[in-house]
């Protein structure tokens, strides 16, 4: 409880204030396959004892049932001003084209839309209107994550070097080998950005131009905010997500600097609610200090305590709550059980937040990043 409490303080104590009750929920990884539903994938998990990871476990493509699910939960709640909860929900728009990636023998990467994986993998031509649906109703506020969730030079790299862990992971149309596989001097296969270096800025300036591009294609509109994946970033590319008119940057109260291949220590740069998220930048740095992971703790009713908690502190340093809250929780494809719990814990978490601060307001997080610019 006293390590909960001084982490806590040490996330909210800094930064602006905004003494109205927020409260934002922020929701990684729509998009990607992640995980893909078959038996041998299954049992490779196995096979290399990886079904300890909860993400290998139960995170993959979400599908209509999934989103119609969430938004029925957030649609049957609202704040005294009569707006339900909104999810802004951060997006891989590109999945890999695993055939035209072996067709050029690993030397090139190439990609395919989320909509694409979606009529491949799901069968189906309506997720985009599911999503628009969801904007248009005001539960769900769309940004942008990545273009792909894979960090494609080393992925690359490992496939033309015949690694066989990853190219067996890739026969079967994935590439989440977890981190402590220790099978990359650490690096992180799942960090897009992890592999950056100078000689190849502008890779992944195309990755990112490219992203939200079709960031604007599938949703009708650009991007406000960003988020890393794994919160792995690198400094000299903020003032190029300027350029494209990002004004936020989501993540921990750490973000954690690409390694260029090197076998080091990884570096990291504290980020304060509010502030700019490097000097005379027009970013801003939106600091998670709420965690909602149910499916991560084995004690869902902890965890739910446990978020009401860190909800209570956040709003005692005047600071919105920011409820981090992962894709993994919601879908259903690898158990529909864990999905339809955690909307039930979800739907009381929000019931709580009513009860216990009756002055709360729900937000997207591109309106928590106006609030702060005022």
């Amino acid at each position: 409880m006293l390590k909960n409490t001084l982490s806590a303080i040490h996330t909210n104590f800094q930064g602006k204030s905004i003494k109205r009750k927020i409260v934002v929920f922020q929701s990684d990884d729509w998009g990607t396959i992640r995980t893909p539903k078959s038996k041998p994938v299954r049992d490779f998990i196995q096979k290399n004892r990886f079904d300890a990871n909860p993400f290998l476990n139960f995170d993959t493509l979400e599908t209509e049932s999934d989103l119609n699910c969430l938004f029925e939960v957030l649609s049957q709640s609202c704040d005294y001003i009569g707006n339900n909860p909104i999810f802004t929900t951060n997006h891989v728009v590109g999945n890999p084209d695993f055939k035209r990636i072996e067709s050029a023998n690993f030397e090139e990467y190439f990609f395919e839309s989320t909509l694409d994986t979606y009529r491949s993998l799901n069968s189906t031509n309506q997720m985009d209107s599911f999503w628009r649906q969801g904007i248009s109703n005001k539960l769900i506020s769309p940004e942008f994550h990545s273009r792909e969730h894979v960090d494609f030079i080393l992925w690359l790299t490992q496939l033309k070097k015949g690694n066989l862990k990853v190219k067996e992971a890739f026969d079967l149309g994935f590439w989440g080998i977890p981190l402590d596989a220790n099978i990359f001097k650490n690096q992180n296969l799942m960090a897009t950005y992890d592999s950056f270096n100078q000689s190849n800025k502008q890779d992944y300036l195309n990755s990112i131009s490219e992203g939200i591009a079709m960031f604007n294609a599938q949703f009708g509109k650009f991007p406000t905010s960003f988020i890393p994946n794994n919160y792995i970033f690198p400094l000299s590319l903020i003032e190029e997500l300027a350029s494209f008119n990002i004004d936020s940057m989501q993540g921990m109260k750490y973000i954690y600097l690409p390694k260029e291949g090197k076998n080091i220590p990884r570096e990291q740069k504290r980020r304060i609610n509010g502030q700019q998220e490097i000097p005379n930048s027009r970013i801003i740095s939106l600091v998670r200090n709420v965690q909602f992971e149910p499916t991560l703790f084995n004690n869902k009713l902890k965890t739910l305590n446990l978020c009401l908690n860190q909800i209570k502190w956040a709003f005692l340093f005047g600071k919105p709550a920011i409820i981090d809250t992962h894709r993994l929780n919601y879908v259903s494809g690898l158990s529909e059980v864990n999905r339809d719990e955690n909307l039930k814990l979800l739907k009381q978490l929000i019931n709580e937040i009513i009860k216990k601060w009756p002055e709360v307001e729900f937000e997207s997080t591109e309106n928590l990043s106006k609030l702060y610019k005022v």
